[in-house]
């Protein structure tokens, strides 16, 4: 019998999974600080993550997490990175090439570079977080 509304779940959880078929999410600049909440609500929810960063040396020990080393330049470790997921979270930002006054181009190969990962893997569901070029008053 296929359930009809949320009383006939358990939870919450339960409703995501069958529904959007949520077991696996793969967050790109996972090191960083937006990208280690994401990590926290995700495993919260009692998904696997899979942690998409280019230093891996800098990734904060989350227990559930696997870490993988990506390219943005390099398709074989994109594909790598999304393989078996149901949903990939762009967090990346530019380690302060930005807040620096220099020019990069990281939102925008990143987005390119992991969308191609996604279609190649079969991927559709894609979030993307960017403050790039967000001026703000310290004050």
């Amino acid at each position: 019998r296929r359930p009809e509304t949320m009383k006939d779940f358990k939870g919450v959880k339960v409703f995501l999974i069958y529904y959007w078929k949520m077991v696996q999410v793969t967050v790109f600049g996972a090191n960083g600080h937006s990208g280690q909440e994401i990590c926290k609500y995700c495993i919260g929810k009692g998904w696997s993550v899979i942690a998409a960063v280019r230093r891996p040396e800098t990734m904060k020990d989350f227990e559930g997490v696997e870490v993988r080393k990506i390219r943005f330049d390099d398709s074989t470790s994109m594909e790598d990175a999304v393989r078996g997921s149901d949903a990939v979270v762009m967090a990346t930002g530019s380690g302060g090439i930005v807040a620096a006054g220099k020019y990069t181009t990281v939102y925008s190969d990143g987005v390119r570079s992991a969308r191609r990962a996604m279609e190649a893997q079969g991927i559709k569901r894609l979030l993307v977080l960017s403050a790039g070029g967000v001026d703000y008053d310290k004050k």
